[in-house]
């Protein structure tokens, strides 16, 4: 059963019993490592409660959900930070020789969201160095933290072009549904190098140079330069 506060919280708001009924079940769901509250109403419903309600993010995934990349939000409640979602089940994006054509078509949808007017890009690499002066404080060994500075030393070679992007395609957050590649957790969402999207489906789901080619040969509609095959590895690195 869901915890008492968030039985308080489907009980009160008429819009969400308006939405989901009488609440029969209420099962937790895996959060992430954001650590919001996540779970799933009789069997239909998702309800998020977030730690910190990213207006932006969520906006983001309204567009996504138009375009039928996303579950739909039925509804928010910014006062109490949470959202309820519809339920699309848990079939993940099979790997087969469809794969390469499906998450391309999810991307390049994605990439077609537009930012807000105030939506400032993500320092992909900023984070990078936060990663870096966290484990220097650790006192971690020289030759990891040197994995780091590597990685750092690569941002020249990037480009300046951004698109919204989701920030976090890992296979737990990406469903597979009537033929279809969705997206759950929007939670990072931002405007950002869209190579780091094309790079975290490369580092999960193919990782084989002549199949990652592919990737970017799908994604671009021609076959990629090589500064856009060493653009991907670049961010393949980031992103690991």
């Amino acid at each position: 059963l869901a915890s008492e506060n968030i039985n308080v919280l489907l009980n009160k708001d008429p819009r969400v019993q308006a939405i989901v009924g009488y609440v029969t079940k209420s099962i937790p769901l895996s959060g992430g490592f954001s650590g919001d509250e996540v779970y799933l109403i009789n069997d239909k419903f998702v309800l998020k409660k977030f730690k910190i309600y990213n207006t932006k993010a969520i906006e983001i995934q309204k567009q996504a959900s138009v375009l039928g990349i996303s579950p739909k939000i039925l509804y928010e409640n910014s006062k109490e930070n949470f959202v309820l979602m519809e339920f699309l089940g848990k079939s993940s994006v099979p790997r087969d020789q469809h794969t390469t054509k499906n998450v391309v078509h999810f991307i390049k949808t994605l990439h077609q969201v537009a930012p807000t007017s105030d939506m400032m890009p993500i320092d992909i690499f900023a984070k990078v160095q936060d990663v870096l002066q966290f484990l220097q404080s650790e006192n971690l060994p020289q030759d990891i933290l040197n994995k780091f500075t590597k990685v750092l030393s690569l941002k020249k070679y990037t480009q300046g072009n951004h698109r919204i992007c989701h920030n976090d395609l890992n296979p737990n957050n990406l469903l597979f549904v009537k033929g279809k590649v969705i997206a759950i957790d929007w939670d990072a969402a931002g405007l950002n190098d869209p190579y780091y999207d094309l790079a975290t489906i490369a580092m999960w789901y193919i990782n084989v140079p002549e199949v990652e080619k592919n990737l970017l040969k799908e994604y671009l509609g021609r076959d990629p330069k090589i500064n856009e095959l060493k653009h991907l590895n670049i961010m393949k690195k980031v992103a690991m």
